[in-house]
């Protein structure tokens, strides 16, 4: 399945919203690659507003080298560039080593051949609907620089201390945060619905009232 697959998939949900009695807006929170499609389905539709959270700015290619810097050593680290490089010139590779085969394996190439044409920055630049950045400190996922990277297309921009890429409050490396990622009953960081609410909040007060 192509990555544009899913943001068709959401463009049809918001237009289905639309068509529901006394539905007259239609608001996208999208999280991590969600936040992604979320702000391209938006420029696709007449949506009321978006919320990125946790959402990558930069594309996907320069997180995939960050993410797995210091773990791809030798050889099976100049195959992992020469993969990515190829999927970024959009060509597919047949031949692919046992030790990558979960990321690069031949039948999710075409889904990361579009994911990696992707540039949010540049997305999130044609949106003309309100955008809602959300950031946490310790999410080592979407960094810093993704979350500026955001920030520079909006105003309405929120950066959490201490929230980690799956929302809830963490501290430390992932050997320290896979507890917290492995856990569903651990709340959302209590700062979180707050920022979501004081958005909404704000679009009724500016005349745009919401859902």
């Amino acid at each position: 399945m192509a990555s544009s697959r899913y943001i068709d998939d959401l463009t049809a949900w918001v237009e289905w919203g639309f068509e529901l009695p006394g539905i007259d807006q239609v608001h996208l929170l999208g999280h991590s690659e969600g936040a992604l499609f979320a702000k391209a389905a938006a420029s696709n539709s007449s949506v009321a507003s978006v919320i990125s959270l946790a959402g990558a700015g930069r594309p996907a290619g320069q997180l995939l080298l960050e993410q797995t810097e210091g773990r791809r050593p030798g050889q099976i680290g100049e195959q992992f560039e020469f993969i990515l490089g190829e999927l970024e010139a959009g060509r597919q590779v047949e031949d692919v080593p046992p030790m990558l085969n979960a990321l690069f394996r031949p039948s999710v190439q075409p889904y990361l051949i579009e994911w990696l044409a992707m540039d949010p920055a540049l997305i999130a630049a044609s949106l003309d609907t309100p955008l809602l950045v959300i950031g946490g400190s310790t999410d080592l996922q979407a960094r810093r620089a993704d979350f500026d990277v955001l920030s520079a297309h909006t105003d309405q921009a929120i950066w959490i201390e201490g929230m980690n890429h799956v929302l809830k409050s963490a501290e430390g490396p992932i050997e320290q945060q896979l507890s917290v990622y492995m856990d569903p009953e651990l709340a959302l960081h209590e700062e979180l619905v707050g920022v979501v609410v004081g958005f909404f909040t704000s679009l009724r007060h500016s005349g745009n009232p919401t859902l």
